[in-house]
């Protein structure tokens, strides 16, 4: 007469239930929070820089002389926009006549908007200028010049940084 022992009955059924398919426990609630902060804010800075630059970069396109031949033969040259140097100079500078703004007033801001809605206002306006930055071009260098004024001043970064290293994480 065989003897069955339960016992190894449940462990066996234990290690075979055990080799089926479960599928993975792993979600952001079990993601280290300051790491979540971390890599946010990682992209959050990557985008506003991301935003600073991009007119730096595109300007030289944008006044470059183009080649162009007419249909009698002759050659010209074509510019999008005409500014000289001087008027590239204060384009690309005017972002920064707003930024020296930002550093009293995102300082003041801070602690009564808090700085997370305080960073995300920022960002958000400065990418919806950002985005209009084609269309005012066309119209002109002085509205141009007072759009990229105001990104400096909604670009609120280095004023609540502070801010945010007084934050305590826990994970």
């Amino acid at each position: 007469m065989a003897v069955v022992n339960i016992r190894d009955t449940r462990e066996s059924a234990a290690v075979s239930t055990s080799l089926a398919y479960s599928p993975p426990t792993w979600t952001w609630t079990s993601f280290p929070r300051r790491y979540l902060i971390a890599v946010m804010a990682f992209f959050g800075f990557f985008n506003i820089y991301s935003l600073r630059v991009n007119l730096s970069i595109a300007i030289v396109a944008m006044t470059e002389n183009r080649t162009t031949i007419h249909a009698n033969g002759t050659i010209g040259y074509n510019q999008d926009f005409p500014w000289s140097s001087k008027e590239q100079g204060l384009l690309l500078s005017s972002f920064f006549y707003g930024y020296i703004t930002t550093q009293l007033l995102g300082g003041w801001l801070a602690p009564k908007m808090g700085a997370g809605k305080l960073y995300g206002l920022g960002i958000l306006t400065t990418a919806i200028l950002t985005l209009l930055t084609p269309l005012i071009a066309n119209i002109g260098l002085a509205p141009l010049v007072a759009i990229r004024i105001l990104e400096g001043i909604f670009e609120v970064l280095q004023s609540i940084e502070a801010k945010f290293r007084r934050i305590k994480i826990t994970s």
